[in-house]
């Protein structure tokens, strides 16, 4: 197996362009370097959770429940005992699993897959679920199986336990895997191929914020279409702390959703805001009491699983478009997308569910 902090012998070196490009959602020509990680841990079966282990886990509760004795990860407190396997671990990537299977990947991520809407949770509540390296590799696959995944159609993404949603990089794995330049540029490949899949998912994605959500985490929350918040919820962009030099492309997803001025105290500072002054800066769609924000989320995903998906789709991709520059937009994708809903099964069903003064059932298609 290889290091994961080093590229393959004699490839190309993925450009800085290549990471702001996929931030910036511009088509990115290549996949990010493979970086395999660790195996499996000992211990580990492929039973499928009872209900009560499967809560556990998605609550963030990431110990053996009593009487048991449970795996670790590559950060601490493993996954619950009893959660199946990550299937095809050695590419990250998520199998086929039933509704409201849970699928759990040793390196820190947990996909559920529930009545027409999934959950991705970052699970290293130990570390306020900052990404390793493999952790960034996995997200990104889990999305990818998400976004072929006909019967999802909108996903929730969060972070295990109360105290963050993400605190972006695991920085204490810098030293081994991005301490030389030619390992920052794998590193951040393998960044800018999450960023890429996440931001181009077609399906409508929520973020789920409580606790801080700080550096790549916040940026995460950006790349979602909705973010909703706990009134306990912190958030940050710290790059001044740490001594990363931010371009132009870095820092464009944030001057487009504050504007300079916000952007300006939010990046020179590098402190943390509160919920409320986030929710007045547009850093998020709504706040909510922390004991409500389970079920605002919920129930917004519920909403948008039940209207019907060509139209949401087209929609999203309208909307990406119109903040581009005119000269950019691809506005035959667009308009392809549109006719395509005018053409559909959904929209006969929801001409008959008008008249019929019923809820339509739409199936995408």
């Amino acid at each position: 197996m290889r290091c994961a902090a080093a590229p393959r012998t004699g490839a190309p070196l993925p450009s800085r362009k290549r990471r702001t490009d996929a931030r910036r959602g511009r088509a990115v020509p290549a996949a990010a370097p493979e970086i395999e990680a660790g195996t499996l841990p000992s211990g580990v079966d492929a039973v499928p959770p009872a209900d009560a282990e499967r809560t556990r886990a998605l609550r963030g509760e990431t110990g053996p429940s009593r009487g048991q004795k449970g795996p670790t990860t590559d950060g601490g407190p493993g996954r619950p005992a009893g959660l199946p396997k990550w299937v095809g671990q050695d590419t990250g990537r998520c199998g086929e699993c039933g509704t409201g299977e849970t699928m759990s990947d040793p390196r820190g991520i947990l996909v559920e897959r529930g009545q027409r809407v999934a959950r991705v949770t970052i699970n290293r509540p130990e570390r306020r679920n900052a990404l390793s390296l493999a952790g960034w590799q996995s997200l990104a696959a889990a999305f990818e199986a998400l976004a072929a995944d006909p019967e999802v159609r909108a996903v929730i993404l969060t972070g295990a336990g109360d105290r963050a949603f993400c605190a972006g990089n695991d920085v204490s794995e810098f030293a081994e895997k991005r301490s030389t330049p030619e390992q920052a540029a794998a590193y951040d490949a393998v960044v800018a191929h999450a960023y890429a899949i996440i931001r181009g998912i077609e399906k409508p994605l929520l973020a789920r914020v409580r606790g801080s959500a700080v550096g790549g985490g916040f940026e995460l929350m950006q790349l979602c279409d909705l973010q909703f918040a706990g009134a306990g919820a912190r958030f940050a962009m710290t790059p001044a702390r740490l001594g990363l030099g931010y371009t132009l492309d870095d820092v464009q997803l944030l001057v487009d959703r504050i504007g300079p001025r916000a952007a300006r105290e939010m990046l020179f500072t590098g402190r943390l805001f509160g919920a409320a002054e986030a929710e007045r800066m547009g850093l998020v769609t709504r706040v909510v009491p922390d004991a409500d924000l389970d079920a605002a989320v919920d129930a917004c995903a519920a909403e948008i699983a039940g209207n019907a998906p060509l139209s949401i789709r087209a929609v999203k991709a309208a909307i990406a478009e119109a903040l581009k520059p005119p000269a950019d937009r691809d506005r035959a994708r667009c308009e392809a997308l549109a006719a395509a809903c005018d053409r559909s099964e959904d929209y006969r069903e929801g001409q008959r569910a008008f008249a019929e003064r019923r809820p339509p059932v739409f199936r995408g298609r």
